[in-house]
């Protein structure tokens, strides 16, 4: 008589009967095929990305960018022959003004373009390319949704997904109908609405002056102007860096050396210097416009003639070493323009401050357009005289607003040298010395305090930096804005009478209009993996079969178990046997029929692990709880982060190894933990701990007490130059705690923007573990130069990282290999060594390591791997790298692991 737990052992795991395969395989197919059958295991069934909407407004009863934002549709390749109310997906480097004509006359309802990220080198071509591209479609009305996706793995993994889909509109119907089963689509979401128009569309202008030498109200005036805002595709792609950040940054330094100039009586010129920073640049210059209507309504209302002398407008200036000045009627050689045009001149073919090739760019007012090229046409309209000060010889460089104008494109040399032109020709016409030959006030002078040439290269960098982090749209530049609140700081240093005009349009006929909705953060765009409706059908034949076949055998039941009962079950047995590996013992499972007769083809072995662990019976009761009777594999088991150890060894019950770190501020506490610093706002984040006299490990907590981050800190004293060059490598940043200076290398666990904002409460770390990535500091900003490391080996496999060999608990791969070197190839540099590797385990990132050249005792917590141990671990093995490893002393090496079960990290 059979027991009844050997009857169903037979029906479900004996796996060739049809029962098996009905009950146990069938469904498991079922279920797995979404996952592993899909040509491309891209994604989950939702995924999010972050979308840029094209812009939007109005300017003089015009509508301009993107008229639309809501987006529910399914997603195809623009070169797909079937569009019609489909959403189109396309590379930046693809869309062209005709591919964009095409696009909408095939009846797409929305754009989605994948963009290269800012940070990226555009080349030549592809910037003209854009510049086009922008010109056109920014000058008119899109009547669809248009949105731009940052270039990254996660957006090339939806393209290539959406990309193998084959066009089969021209293949058998046959064909046609199992590509409509079997191929998995994309829906795109976007749940914002249509955009309605903001009640409190508004611009600021920011204005100051110093007062010359004498009466005021009887000195002539130089007005120096430059606008502040950007424009592009979309509100957070603009940088504006040559356009008009560099412009802004001329005008910061003037104000700077005319501050300390008018600061003295002696030293004060005869001029009233007015400075502008007008808003609305973007927008035909409203800015300037609206300080023209009231210095005319000031003047009118005081029966005053115009005293101002020249208008100077200051517009990229960040590149090459080309200055055009631009006027709508050339002055004469005795007007202050002329003498600034000969003065600017003499300077350039004397090659003063550098090589400069000056000219002058003569171009009347169209007075037929409401629209001017210049920002100076808006003075000389108004019988100001005027010009502008540029790189550029025409106004219909497209770069004037366009995404491609980036950081890593403005020259700091060219910023400088057109500073010192414009400065010197302008000192010398407001104190009358247009003779060359006779010097202008010592520039040591000027240039002295908090003014000297490296504090000029420094300011002028960190001031490009912030202008260019921020998004300058003008829908976006409230009076919060941070650009508008540091320019007006600045102004009110240095300046007097400093006013912020607001800029409001008319309620009738309003001359610009703003939406709600723009901002730089973008929006969530969802993604859903699809089939479509044919597929339902088919599913709900293949469920009905299937619950067909259960009632049949459900019904004749005895009939089929008359059947089952003529095969004999196994009875099986477990025992286990071992063999040496290298120091380590790898046991061998056993399962054997007591009953067969054949014991040859009964026994079955299978190598479970490779263990540090000497208990057999320990194996035995861990194969049986993890397979509760099921064969399964090492790849079976999934690496989690539950935990976070720090130290390998040998022996993962010696206490000196896989040491427990703390995961809270009340766990740290009550490990003699001491707190060495709380701040947010320096080369490091938040609340950081570390045991007395032990550098080797600083813990890192977010705002709520939850582990974020560690260090390892050397004493600054053992560091040497000679081996490596420890500083200039950005991994390491210097400080110092409890007055030892130290080298120290930073990683954090999860985003370091949430750190000193959100946090993560005891529910987020035991649903999330130890974090929810890795991040390495590489430089001495914590948010900007921290770089996210992939998470899965599959993504890692297009950077540089470079796979090395695999050892027991330390990490694996599918081909067998666990340490991830970054750029690691055998002609490599010492001196270009990357003090950090990471490790993975069944293709995810289980943990992380910092290693050293050198050989540093200061703390437990550290490794000495031998040469031949280092030499195993990488492949290549660069050339350099073993006279290196001896000249120094040795490596220095720390494992970190985020998972409880170390030894479980199998090869």
């Amino acid at each position: 008589m059979f027991e009844v737990n050997d009857i169903f052992d037979t029906i479900f795991f004996r796996t060739t009967t049809l029962t098996g395969f009905v009950f146990y395989w069938l469904p498991i197919i079922c279920i797995l095929s979404p996952t592993y059958l899909s040509p491309f295991a891209f994604v989950d069934a939702t995924q999010e990305f972050k979308a840029y909407r094209m812009v939007q407004f109005d300017l003089y009863g015009q509508a301009y960018g993107s008229r639309q934002a809501f987006v529910s549709s399914e997603v195809r390749l623009w070169s797909n022959t079937n569009l019609n109310r489909k959403a189109a997906l396309i590379r930046l480097e693809k869309l062209t003004i005709e591919r964009f004509r095409s696009l909408i006359s095939k009846g797409i309802n929305s754009l989605f373009v994948v963009t290269p990220t800012t940070n990226s080198q555009w080349t030549d071509e592809q910037k003209s390319d854009i510049c086009d591209l922008e010109t056109i479609l920014l000058g008119e009305s899109v009547p669809i949704p248009v949105y731009f996706l940052p270039e990254t793995q996660q957006t090339n993994d939806l393209y290539k997904s959406i990309e193998s889909r084959r066009d089969s509109t021209k293949d058998s119907a046959l064909a046609v109908l199992y590509d409509m089963i079997t191929a998995d689509g994309y829906q795109l979401s976007v749940n914002t609405g249509k955009y309605s128009q903001r009640t409190d569309s508004v611009l600021y202008n920011i204005a100051g002056k110093l007062i010359g030498h004498g009466i005021e109200e009887r000195l002539p005036k130089i007005l120096l102007v430059a606008h502040y805002d950007a424009l592009g595709f979309a509100n957070g792609l603009i940088q504006g860096a040559d356009s008009n950040a560099s412009g802004v940054l001329i005008l910061l330094k003037l104000i700077r050396l005319f501050s300390k100039l008018y600061a003295k009586q002696t030293t004060r010129a005869k001029y009233n210097l007015h400075f502008l920073f007008a808003a609305g640049g973007k927008l035909n210059y409203q800015g300037s416009k609206k300080w023209i209507d009231d210095y005319h309504d000031q003047k009118h209302q005081q029966q005053l003639p115009n005293d101002i002398d020249v208008v100077i407008c200051l517009d990229s200036l960040g590149q090459s070493n080309e200055l055009f000045m631009h006027v709508s009627k050339p002055p004469k050689e005795t007007q202050p323009a002329g003498i600034l045009r000969e003065l600017l001149t003499q300077l350039s073919e004397k090659s003063t401050y550098g090589p400069l090739n000056f000219e002058q760019v003569h171009k009347k007012i169209l007075k037929t357009s409401d629209f001017v090229a210049w920002e100076h046409e808006k003075y000389s309209w108004s019988k100001l005289p005027g010009f502008t000060l540029s790189r550029l010889n025409s106004s219909k460089s497209c770069s004037h607003s366009s995404i491609s104008d980036v950081r890593n494109d403005v020259e700091l040399a060219s910023i400088e040298r057109n500073y010192q032109y414009i400065s010197d020709a302008l000192i010398r016409l407001i104190f009358n010395k247009t003779d060359l030959n006779l010097s202008i006030i010592d520039r040591t002078y000027l240039l002295s305090d908090q003014q000297s040439d490296n504090d000029q290269i420094s300011f002028t960098k960190q001031w490009l930096t912030f202008l260019t982090n921020y998004s300058r749209s003008p829908s976006l530049l409230t009076k919060t804005h941070p650009i508008v609140v540091a320019l007006e700081q600045y102004a009110h240093r240095y300046l007097t009478n400093v006013v912020k005009t607001t800029i409001r349009p008319s309620k009738k006929d309003p001359e610009f209009v703003f939406f709600d909705g723009d901002d730089d953060q973008g929006r969530q765009l969802y993604v859903y993996r699809i089939k479509p409706a044919i597929f339902d059908l088919v599913l709900a034949i293949f469920i009905a079969a299937y619950l067909g076949i259960v009632y049949v055998m459900t019904a004749h039941w005895p009939f089929i178990l008359n059947i089952l009962i003529r095969y004999k079950p196994l009875a099986k047995t477990f025992s286990s046997s071992s063999i040496q590996y290298g120091g380590y013992k790898q046991f061998v499972l056993t399962i054997q029929d007591d009953s067969s007769e054949d014991d040859e083809d009964e026994i079955k072995r299978y190598a479970i692990a490779k263990l540090v662990i000497s208990d057999e019976e320990s194996v035995l009761q861990w194969w049986k709880k993890r397979t509760c009777g099921l064969l399964l594999s090492a790849d079976d088991l999934e690496s989690k982060w539950d935990s976070f150890k720090i130290t390998w060894g040998p022996n993962s019950f010696n206490p000196e190894y896989f040491v427990k770190q703390p995961r809270t501020i009340a766990e740290a506490k009550q490990n003699n933990y001491q707190q060495v610093s709380d701040q947010c706002e320096d080369i490091f984040l938040r609340q950081r701990f570390m045991k007395p006299n032990d550098y080797g490990v600083i813990l890192i907590y977010d705002n709520q007490g939850t582990i974020a981050g560690v260090q390892m800190g050397i004493p600054a004293s053992m560091i040497t130059d000679k081996f490596y060059k420890y500083s200039t490598q950005k991994m390491f940043n210097r400080d110092t705690i409890a007055g030892v200076e130290l080298y120290i290398l930073t990683a954090y666990f999860v985003d370091p923007r949430t750190i000193c904002q959100s946090g993560r409460n005891p529910s987020h770390l035991n649903h999330e573990g130890t974090g929810t990535g890795l991040w390495l500091q590489n430089g001495s900003n914590p948010i900007r130069d921290s770089i996210e490391m992939p998470l899965y080996d599959n993504t890692v496999n297009n950077t540089k990282w470079a796979k090395g060999v695999c050892l027991p608990t330390m990490g694996m791969s599918n081909n067998k290999r666990y340490h991830y070197w970054y750029d690691n190839r055998l002609d490599k540099s010492c001196d270009e060594f990357f003090p950090a590797f990471l490790l993975y385990n069944k293709n995810k990132l289980a943990g992380f390591g910092w290693i050293v050249i050198g050989k540093f005792e200061f703390t437990k917590r550290t490794e000495f791997p031998s040469i031949p141990v280092i030499a195993s671990s990488q492949e290549p093995f660069p050339v350099c790298m073993k006279n290196r490893i001896q000249e120094a002393g040795g490596m220095t090496a720390m494992h970190h692991f985020f998972n409880n079960e170390t030894w479980n990290i199998l090869c």
